[in-house]
């Protein structure tokens, strides 16, 4: 089994496990990565997704002894099963958190970057090393890496294709926290747990506005924001919220169903 699902105080943990091949991923792999993360983010018990790779790499990137023949003989349709995957992360309506620890190279530096979060340790890198091999970004890096690091740091990384360590990755914007590796886990774990505590129905469609104005005009952005605030208005959450702020204490919106 390639990757693993295991589900605990509403966070459904998706790890990949192809340490041996620093967790590259091939065709299987991918699909089960997909169908995990449409699986559980489907699961009204689940609130956050926290993705990670066994061992000492988050991942590798395509596993090129096996997915480079099968991009061959059908381009089209092995990168739309690769995007198929990026789509599904960016599309889950609960928040995602990817725990990035050692490489994460070509598609797996993507992978990561289409969570909603990144937490890196201390020996993390990046690298879009897709130029080495003569090819050009997919997986949405170059969309998501404009728009996390500017065009200029973007271009950068994808023509030099050097590796960009964890703490050059915090100081441009490319991750949200850099930890320990020994507590990174524990750390990304923690992140998830508080995501969980949040108001999952306005984080959904928070996911959905914020995508949509980094493609859009700002006109666009208001009338994204306006429909978003109404849906949230009229929901069940903000009760729970105004009650919280009215009696001093935090809110508990996890006895709101999803």
């Amino acid at each position: 089994m390639t990757v693993t699902i295991e589900r605990s105080e509403h966070i459904a943990a998706i790890t990949i496990r192809r340490p041996e091949v620093r967790n590259a991923l091939d065709m299987p792999t991918v699909t089960a990565l997909a169908a995990g993360v449409r699986e559980t983010g489907g699961d009204p018990d689940v609130r956050a997704i926290l993705l990670a790779g066994e061992g000492t790499a988050f991942s590798s990137g395509a596993d090129l002894r096996t997915a480079s023949a099968e991009a061959l003989a059908d381009p089209a349709a092995r990168i739309d099963d690769f995007h198929s995957l990026i789509r599904a992360i960016v599309d889950v309506p609960v928040p995602v958190v990817a725990f990035v620890d050692g490489p994460a190279v070509g598609f797996g530096a993507n992978l990561a970057l289409a969570s909603d979060l990144v937490v890196a340790s201390d020996r993390a890198y990046f690298q879009m090393a897709f130029a080495r091999l003569g090819l050009v970004s997919d997986g949405g890096g170059t969309w998501m890496l404009q728009r996390r690091i500017g065009t200029a740091r973007a271009m950068e990384m994808l023509l030099l294709a050097d590796r960009i360590p964890a703490e050059t990755a915090l100081a441009w914007g490319l991750v949200n926290r850099v930890v320990p590796a020994a507590d990174g886990l524990a750390a990304a774990r923690d992140l998830a747990l508080r995501l969980t505590r949040g108001p999952s129905r306005a984080f959904a469609r928070l996911k959905q506005v914020v995508r949509s104005a980094g493609a859009g005009t700002f006109d666009g952005a208001l009338d994204a924001e306006r429909d978003a605030q109404i849906d949230a208005l009229l929901g069940p959450e903000v009760p729970e919220g105004l009650s919280a702020f009215l009696e001093k204490r935090d809110p508990d919106f996890r006895k709101v169903p999803r």
